[in-house]
């Protein structure tokens, strides 16, 4: 049984690598809309309810 977790988890990290190399393309637009690749990337990856971010 263990050995399914650490399946799920090394699938998991691997979803989580695949996430940003998608993400980065987003960030280029979103960068441009945001005006700051970074945030974009955050915003992206938590989503978080940024009222400074209208």
């Amino acid at each position: 049984m263990p050995k399914s977790s650490a399946t799920k988890s090394t699938k998991k990290r691997v979803n989580v690598k695949d996430l940003p190399a998608a993400e980065k393309k987003l960030s280029e637009k979103q960068m441009k809309k945001v005006k700051g690749g970074m945030m974009a990337m955050n915003m992206s990856f938590v989503k978080p309810p940024n009222p400074g971010t209208k």
